[in-house]
C-alpha cells in the first residue's frame, strides 16, 4: 500500500489520509488530514473576521444556495423514515410538550398569541399541558387544557395566554364549546 510522509508530523501514512491537490507532483496535499484540521482550526482562531466573511460570501452565492437546497432535499428524502421514527418516539415520550406545541401553533394561525407574551409565560403554558398529561391517571376520563374565553367565541375572542387556560375533563370542555 502506497504511503506518504506528512510535512508537519513527519509520520508516514497511507495516501488515503491526504487530500487531493492538483498542483503537486503526486496530486496529494503535503499535510495529512489530522494536521490539516489542526492548521485550519488555528487559522480560523487567529482570523475570525476573514473566516466569517468567507462563509457569508460562499452562502450568498446563488449557485451555492441552490446546491445546498438540493443537498438538503436529498438528505430529507434519504432520512425520512429515520426522522419519522425519531419524531414519533419523542412525541410518545413528551405528550404534554407535543400538545403544547400544537396548541401554540394553532393559536398563532388564529393570531391569538400576543407578541408581548414572555418566554416564561410560554413555559408556564407548556407546563400546564404537561401537567394535564401527568394528571391523566387521576381522572377516569381524558383531561384537556381549555381556554376559559374561547379563541373563536361567538361574542368575544380570548387570547392564548397562561391566565386564560384551565385543565378540564374532556366532557366538560366539549359541553362548553365556544359559547363565551
Amino acid at each position: 500500500m502506497p504511503t506518504k510522509q506528512c510535512k508537519n508530523c513527519k509520520e508516514f501514512k497511507d495516501i488515503s489520509n491526504f487530500k487531493s491537490r492538483k498542483d503537486s507532483k503526486d496530486k496529494l496535499g503535503y499535510l495529512c488530514n489530522e494536521c490539516e484540521k489542526i492548521k485550519s482550526r488555528i487559522y480560523r482562531k487567529n482570523n475570525p473576521e476573514k473566516c466569517k466573511g468567507a462563509v457569508k460570501r460562499y452562502s450568498d452565492k446563488k449557485e451555492n444556495k441552490d446546491r445546498r437546497k438540493i443537498k438538503d432535499k436529498i438528505r430529507r428524502k434519504e432520512n425520512i423514515e429515520k426522522d419519522k421514527k425519531r419524531i414519533a418516539l419523542w412525541e410518545k415520550e413528551n405528550p404534554g410538550k407535543r400538545i403544547s406545541y400544537v396548541r401554540r401553533r394553532q393559536a398563532a394561525k388564529l393570531q391569538r398569541t400576543p407578541s408581548w407574551v414572555t418566554k416564561n409565560q410560554l413555559k408556564e403554558m407548556q407546563g400546564l399541558y404537561i401537567l394535564a398529561q401527568e394528571l391523566q391517571w387521576l381522572s377516569e376520563e381524558p383531561l384537556e387544557v381549555d381556554h376559559i374565553v374561547p379563541l373563536q367565541g361567538e361574542n368575544v375572542s380570548g387570547l392564548h395566554v397562561p391566565w386564560n387556560l384551565q385543565i378540564l375533563p374532556r366532557s366538560l370542555n366539549r359541553a362548553k364549546s365556544n359559547k363565551s
